[in-house]
């Protein structure tokens, strides 16, 4: 795919992995039986009230079958960019196709998917864990902790909202650093982009009086505060998992085109491409237009190593990866044929 093909696919596809995520993350809390999460709490006991969830992995099937159409849309738009015919070694064509039971296809998604699911399930278990933690320290009763895990029953849509469930571990500090800005009457409340800016005039007007606001506003300020950053950890998931799955579906295309034309890996090289902007992050810039053997790792300059932008199949770590707009520009020598040596 060229630049523009790239970028329309993951205006495409992303809202589909982000709205996957979210409805997850809405069957869980909307599901929890809160009277089991309170029993939980009430004994200080947070295993028991993750346990008290009903969590199970197979609430994410959505996610992985967005992940999956995704990855093969990469790859059969970077078809489209391929001769219409593989000729093999012998000269015989067939059409070109694109493979999705391939094992090193199926390999990927299988630990895509139960990588970012497991990740997702830590971050959750994590939460619960410092809500309860925070709920002890702030003298909360266990009703009122319960409903910051789980979300607070909005009559208007019927779904429980606010709750620390489906953030990450960034977002999930965040929502914490919030509530204690709101109680302690800090200016610094103002400097948070996630927070509903309808009620600023209710904050700065406690702020001036130097009267603490009613704990069912705060209560209030930071479901919504965890309403948007829930929002913000989707857009996110969608973006950074949209763009793995797009790259990762071009790279296993042009790999089975060379299988299926009897091409060595050596005929094949991808070009590391940026954004071309200034938000690419510096290690990127940096790899502008380095080439490299199909089979041969991108290294960057702090080490990471990466088959393709986005890939963490290496053990890149996040901050090379998320969000990360780059994408391989791949070149095929279609007229290189095995040697029988």
């Amino acid at each position: 795919m060229n630049e523009q093909e790239f970028l329309a696919a993951l205006a495409k596809f992303a809202p589909s992995v982000r709205q996957a995520f979210i409805d997850a993350v809405q069957d869980i809390t909307d599901n929890a039986i809160l009277a089991q999460v309170v029993e939980a709490l009430e004994r200080g006991d947070a295993e028991a009230a993750w346990r008290s969830l009903g969590y199970q992995p197979s609430v994410f099937n959505r996610l992985v079958s967005a992940l999956r159409v995704t990855f093969e849309q990469g790859a059969l738009a970077t078809l489209l960019n391929l001769p219409l015919y593989a000729t093999d070694a012998l000269g015989v064509k067939s059409l070109m196709r694109f493979d999705i039971r391939n094992k090193r296809a199926e390999d990927w998604l299988a630990d895509q998917s139960s990588s970012l699911i497991t990740q997702i399930e830590d971050e959750m278990r994590s939460a619960v864990r410092n809500t309860l933690q925070a709920g002890l320290a702030e003298g909360r009763n266990p009703t009122n902790t319960a409903l910051d895990i789980v979300g607070r029953y909005n009559q208007q849509t019927g779904h429980r909202e606010g709750g620390v469930i489906g953030l990450g571990e960034r977002e999930e500090y965040w929502s914490r650093s919030t509530r204690t800005k709101l109680l302690t009457l800090d200016r610094g409340y103002f400097d948070l982009t996630l927070r509903d800016k309808r009620f600023d005039a209710t904050v700065q007007a406690a702020i001036d009086a130097g009267k603490p606001l009613p704990i069912e506003t705060v209560d209030k300020l930071v479901d919504r505060y965890r309403s948007n950053a829930l929002k913000f950890r989707g857009d996110n998931i969608g973006r950074t998992e949209t763009l793995s799955a797009l790259n990762r579906g071009e790279y296993e295309s042009v790999r089975q085109a060379l299988e299926r034309s009897d091409l060595p890996t050596s005929a094949a090289r991808k070009v590391w491409k940026t954004a071309r902007d200034n938000r690419v992050r510096p290690d990127h810039q940096a790899m502008q237009n380095v080439s490299v053997g199909i089979d041969e790792p991108f290294v960057l300059p702090d080490g990471s190593r990466m088959m393709h932008p986005t890939d963490t199949s290496l053990g890149a770590a996040a901050k090379e990866v998320v969000l990360c707009r780059c994408k391989a520009k791949y070149e095929i020598d279609f007229a290189a044929r095995l040697s029988n040596g």
